[in-house]
């Protein structure tokens, strides 16, 4: 009955290239000038109406009007997808919100609390809304309500990331997709909620555990005085021992530096965290390519990782040592540090004259994640060939247990520097 839009992106050469198309009900492609350079590549969604063309490029929305006039708006995000019209604007899918922007091109947020929106479609009695990360669909009824139509239960994981000890045979398990953080008695077997609402969205600060959201956490990490920290991307949450959420490091923008207090220091996409028993915070700022050290006094420096990717030889000062996205650090009793140097496929020891040196692993440089191989196993550690480490562990003798991500396995590094498989093989479930 109309035309069928759609965009179009390609790269031809290393160039990006495509735009915007219509179909007609004839059978005839044509393509729209928005009249702006680079508007119309890598568009995500279009919405054509009889007055404008309402355009989605990453966290750009435009409107091209019929008469010639350009509206420009940023988004909070660049995820999430789906444009609707309703009556005073449209609706526009934007990650974990659904926004409305009325006919004078403000922006609201009419309902949040979702991992990914991936579309917005109109259905009777309100709008159906895919939540494609948590695998749910909702309705958001025209009075302004949300509810759940399918889809895993409230009480249902989304995403397992992380787990930790933490006291009195208990592990604390974390859910990235719809953010909590569960108890499990590992005598009984039963897990409770132990912080986090289930809504995406940045942790509130001076407020109860159990009353708060998170936004993507990623890791935890618990002290001796059982503070418990909490990555959100780019800073760091503390739920003290008596329940309260409090900012502890970082911003929820990505910078690079350090500080004379946690608050002070910027980090960018942070993968794994960890204290020791001085009360010292390790931190992977993976996306910096370094290794930043919250000492006891709040003082942060960079303990390894010059900021540039790469791999350096061993045997060299660790703050002069290129890392390449490291995903986990582990302190040990001896004071040694070892870095899972996740995309160079090593994982490096830096002793307390802070020397880099190998520990597991041949290094071998990915401009990606699952870039390394797989080999070894029964031969010493340095020999052996890892895919993608990011985890790590120290059993009670003395083993290093490293998960090799994309070779599916944990694997095991004995105190005489023996590496053998301890579990898995290739990908699935069994």
């Amino acid at each position: 009955r109309g035309n069928l839009w759609f965009p179009v992106s390609r790269i031809v050469g290393g160039v990006k290239e495509g735009g915007i198309f219509y179909l007609t009900p004839a059978g005839k492609i044509h393509k729209r000038n928005v009249g702006i350079a680079g508007a119309d590549i890598g568009v995500s969604d279009v919405l054509p109406t009889s007055d404008y063309l309402d355009v989605r490029n990453a966290q750009k929305y435009f409107r091209f009007h019929n008469d010639g006039r350009v509206q420009q708006l940023e988004l909070a995000s660049a995820y999430g997808k789906g444009i609707v019209p309703i009556l005073g604007g449209v609706l526009v899918g934007n990650h974990t919100t659904l926004l409305k922007l009325d006919d004078q091109f403000n922006a609201v947020e009419v309902a949040s609390g979702f991992a990914n929106v991936s579309n917005v479609k109109a259905a009777p009695g309100g709008y159906i809304i895919t939540d494609s990360d948590q695998g749910v669909i909702y309705r958001y009824k025209t009075d302004g309500r949300k509810e759940q139509l399918n889809g895993t239960s409230e009480g249902t994981y989304g995403a397992m990331v992380g787990a930790i000890n933490y006291k009195d045979d208990t592990v604390l398990i974390l859910d990235n997709q719809r953010p909590r953080i569960f108890q499990l008695n590992l005598k009984t077997g039963k897990s409770t909620l132990w912080a986090g609402t289930g809504a995406q969205g940045w942790a509130s600060i001076n407020i109860d555990k159990l009353n708060t959201t998170f936004y993507y956490p990623s890791g935890l990490a618990v002290d001796s005085e059982y503070n418990v920290y909490v990555i959100e991307q780019h800073r760091i949450m503390m739920i003290s021992p008596d329940g309260v959420v409090q900012h502890f490091a970082g911003y929820e923008r990505d910078g690079d530096n350090d500080g004379a207090t946690p608050a002070e220091a910027r980090f960018r996409s942070i993968a794994g965290i960890v204290a020791d028993k001085n009360g010292n915070i390790y931190v992977a700022d993976t996306y910096n390519n370094k290794i930043r050290k919250i000492a006891a006094n709040g003082t942060v420096t960079t303990f390894a990782g010059t900021g540039e990717e790469g791999v350096s030889p061993h045997n060299m000062a660790a703050t002069a040592t290129k890392l390449n996205h490291p995903h986990a650090v582990l302190p040990l009793d001896d004071g040694t540090v070892l870095i899972a140097d996740s995309w160079n496929n090593q994982v490096i020891s830096v002793g307390t004259d802070g020397i880099a040196r190998p520990f597991a692993g041949i290094p071998a440089y990915g401009f990606y994640q699952g870039l390394g191989s797989r080999g070894g196993d029964g031969g010493t550690a340095l020999q052996a060939r890892l895919n993608t480490p990011v985890a790590l562990a120290r059993g009670a003798d003395g083993t290093i247990y490293i998960t090799d991500q994309f070779n599916h396995r944990i694997r095991a590094v004995s105190p005489g520097m023996k590496i053998s498989t301890l579990a898995g093989d290739i990908q699935g479930f069994a």
